[in-house]
């Protein structure tokens, strides 16, 4: 059974990991997560945004003093909205360029739109890891590149089209110097 976000935060606050001592506390919720909340029929995301406040309460009435940040995903799409789902020995630097109408850097938006909307209505931190990230999306060049294609072999990655492992210590470096507080 994989933890939604709603047990993932039961299961935090009541296992100490969050509590009166935590400084921060980061929520990263989008395409895999939003399956419970109607979120690609829903207009108004109201769903998603109720599931994420009812979160954040959860989490300020347990760590009063945490700095609570949303999230965004790191970009996977370059900025047109290209894809390159394919990325191995030989292909060009640019990989197997799949646009698919921009569909993916819309879901993106929308996403990082929400999550702005959440933090505002909520009075939390919002961190826009897309922006932050967009020279590193799936079609960058390898030496640049931090999201895997769904078939690769030119980075080391542990799922396709997620992040490589240079892809987590780089957004591991952003957050560290732009969201944690000390």
């Amino acid at each position: 059974h994989r933890l939604d976000l709603y047990e993932q935060v039961d299961h935090a606050i009541a296992g100490g990991a969050v509590g009166t001592e935590t400084k921060n506390v980061l929520i990263q919720i989008g395409a895999n997560d939003t399956t419970q909340t109607a979120f690609l029929v829903d207009p108004t995301r109201r769903q998603y945004k109720d599931a994420l406040r009812s979160d954040i309460n959860k989490i300020r009435a347990a760590a009063p003093n945490a700095k609570i940040t949303l999230v965004t995903y790191p970009a996977i799409s370059a900025a047109n909205g290209a894809l390159c789902p394919i990325r191995v020995e030989g292909s060009s630097n640019q990989g197997f360029n799949l646009d698919a109408l921009a569909l993916m850097r819309g879901l993106e938006n929308t996403l990082s739109f929400t999550m702005f909307e959440t933090a505002q209505e909520n009075d939390v931190s919002y961190y826009d890891l897309r922006s932050a990230s967009l020279a590193h999306n799936m079609c960058s060049p390898d030496s640049m590149r931090w999201v895997a294609g769904g078939v690769e072999s030119t980075q080391p990655y542990n799922i396709g089209a997620h992040l490589t492992h240079a892809g987590n210590v780089g957004v591991a470096q952003l957050l560290n110097d732009n969201v944690i507080v000390r």
